[in-house]
């Protein structure tokens, strides 16, 4: 029996490598004799340097760097050679025929809600800095191009703190410069000099699944910030703080405002905009991305049985997330599907095919920060539990 262990992150609890190597060690206890396949997935956020590099067998550089509250932390650069990188990934990424190295940055690593207690968490103090000063470094490196990923932000400020990081200058309503900017000073900034010392960066790729523009009713702010921790009552503030500045980097990049709108510039707080306008940045599809990076197709068409699964199953995971995909083309393949969640809702459970077993893993009753800390047991014996029930498909 070959079985393919392909998990994403189980958030706050369990990185998506480590939920896999927990099922397959799970596996191998109760049949030594099979052969497993782990193949951690990733969304463009937590796990997406160290994903990608570790497939290409590229090399992790440590560097250190501001979190989204200006505190040091390490924060990983991954670097893999052009000729390791699957040819599909290669083609959807468009990379120069002259590249030698790509650079793979995680904006999760340096910018991410994961460094943040719940109770810290507030767009309005919040930078994506370390962001760029992780693509400054890579300026240093030899690397042609810069693959970012862009999920799990915690910042609604369009990459105006990246940029900073990488020389741009914000000027005050009273002619001073404005340094660590966040979104709390967006109101006094009169002008925005992207000429003066920014740096050059190679060619950027941003991997996004997000098509939300930035401003509106799906926008950045309404669609993210009460996760990030925007208060009830700030949204409409914040919402007008962010559009005067984009205007004004519009402005500033001689970009017409239309762009604000387009597919995407909503992603992680609009740093993806932010820079597309400085930068010329390209978006690609995330998950396509990491489909043909890490061949899953191939793995899949390889394997006998298939282990999926995440944090939280419920309707938004019906629309494009990466267990999702998985066991769609894992049925497609007549392949036995298993799927593992913290939580499953009943929305998600009535989109699974006919055929998949799905397993939340979170005893009825159990508080969620009690299962959080539990997260590898519950896992583990969720596992074996359905195992040694058999491998016989029902719902």
């Amino acid at each position: 029996m070959k079985v393919l262990v392909a998990l994403d992150k189980f958030k706050d609890c369990l990185t998506a490598s480590e939920a896999c190597a927990t099922v397959a060690q799970t596996i191998l206890q109760l049949h030594s004799d099979w052969e497993v396949d782990i193949c951690p997935l990733t969304d463009g956020g937590e796990g997406f340097c160290e994903i990608l590099t570790q497939s290409a067998k590229g090399w992790l550089e440590k560097t250190r760097v501001y979190n989204a509250q200006f505190q040091e932390i390490c924060a990983n650069i991954g670097f893999v050679k052009k000729e390791s990188i699957p040819r599909e990934a290669i083609n959807l990424l468009s990379i120069p025929k002259d590249t030698k190295t790509v650079a793979i940055v995680e904006m999760a690593q340096a910018s991410g809600l994961q460094h943040l207690a719940k109770n810290r968490r507030d767009p309005w103090k919040a930078s994506s800095c370390g962001t760029g000063q992780l693509l400054r470094e890579v300026s240093m490196r030899e690397a042609e191009v810069v693959l970012l990923g862009i999920g799990g932000s915690a910042t609604n400020d369009l990459g105006l703190g990246a940029l900073e990081a990488l020389g741009a200058e914000y000027i005050s309503t009273s002619g001073e410069s404005i340094t660590r900017i966040t979104p709390s000073q967006f109101t006094e900034v009169a002008e925005i000099d992207l000429q003066s010392n920014l740096l050059p960066l190679p060619e950027i790729r941003i991997a996004c699944d997000v098509d939300n523009p930035l401003l509106g009713p799906k926008g950045a702010t309404a669609t993210y910030g009460r996760q990030k921790g925007l208060l009830t009552g700030d949204f409409e503030k914040l919402e007008q703080s962010l559009k005067n500045v984009a205007h004004l980097l519009c402005d500033s990049t001689e970009n017409h405002a239309s762009r604000l709108e387009s597919a995407g510039a909503g992603a992680a707080g609009g740093i993806g905009i932010g820079l597309q306008l400085a930068y010329g940045a390209k978006f690609t599809s995330g998950f396509q991305l990491v489909a043909s990076w890490l061949q899953l197709q191939k793995r899949i068409q390889e394997a006998d049985l298939v282990l999926t699964g995440e944090g939280c199953m419920d309707k938004s995971s019906l629309h494009g997330k990466g267990p999702w995909i998985i066991i769609k083309d894992a049925i497609r393949a007549g392949k036995l599907v298993q799927v593992y969640s913290g939580s499953l809702s009943k929305k998600a459970l009535e989109g699974l095919p006919e055929g998949v077993q799905a397993k939340a893993i979170t005893p009825k009753g159990m508080p969620i920060e009690q299962a959080l800390m539990k997260g590898n047991q519950l896992l583990q014996t969720s596992v074996k539990n359905h195992l040694k029930r058999g491998l016989i498909s029902s719902r």
